[in-house]
């Protein structure tokens, strides 16, 4: 089935949390609530208590280093254009300091086989995080699973499909790397832009194709 959208649903957290979850379980497309949580997670905090820890970054040219986390917010706040994307060794390390008990209502905390799968492994792959300087951006991608986005800190630009696509349409596919499943070609004729401003949530259903700008430094959490 295709969906189609011309504008991103958008609630607050004190909209009825019946009509939100209603959405959430019948729409299958994305939507926002704004000013969902203040986490207090910035480049300090992660600093002053993972600095010593080390992770792997994309560089200016996207390439890979492995770098400690004092050394990385150093040098994205010296203007480089650096990148963590989807790290779940810092991402399970900050989870208790996320406040997710909303969206588990919203889910009416209700386990998919999908849930299991990703809690495989040492780490959970349900909880990563983001960190980008400005200038960052990425491919058009669509994943097969979907996802809560808690922007944590500064703003994010996001393109979004104006539909879900059917699989025979997709351009590129590489099952080697599933998550992202699939990327395609950037057309803002047929996106949606919306930025995701600190404390704000975002609903991305599974196969839903996007990508995001950073026109500043920020921290989101997924």
């Amino acid at each position: 089935k295709i969906y189609v959208m011309e504008s991103i649903k958008t609630f607050t957290k004190s909209d009825n949390i019946e009509e939100i979850k209603q959405f959430f379980l019948n729409k299958h497309k994305p939507f926002v609530i704004k000013n969902y949580i203040n986490a207090n997670i910035d480049l300090d905090f992660l600093e002053k208590n993972y600095g010593e820890n080390e992770v792997i970054i994309l560089d200016e040219n996207s390439d890979k280093q492995e770098i400690q986390i004092s050394k990385f917010i150093n040098a994205v706040k010296n203007g480089k254009k650096y990148r963590l994307r989807a790290n779940t060794k810092l991402g399970n390390k900050i989870k208790d300091e996320i406040d997710t008990k909303y969206q588990r209502l919203i889910r009416n905390n209700k386990k998919t086989v999908m849930d299991y799968f990703l809690s495989l492994g040492k780490t959970s792959r349900q909880h990563t995080l983001f960190v980008s300087s400005k200038g960052c951006t990425f491919t058009k991608h669509g994943h097969i699973i979907s996802g809560f986005i808690l922007q944590l800190h500064n703003s994010k630009d996001w393109y979004i499909a104006k539909e879900r696509v059917k699989f025979s349409s997709i351009k590129y596919k590489s099952f080697l790397h599933p998550n992202p499943l699939y990327v395609t070609d950037k057309n803002v004729n047929d996106e949606i832009k919306l930025t995701l401003e600190q404390g704000d949530i975002l609903y991305m259903p599974p196969y839903w194709f996007h990508y995001t700008i950073s026109n500043e430094t920020n921290i989101s959490y997924s």
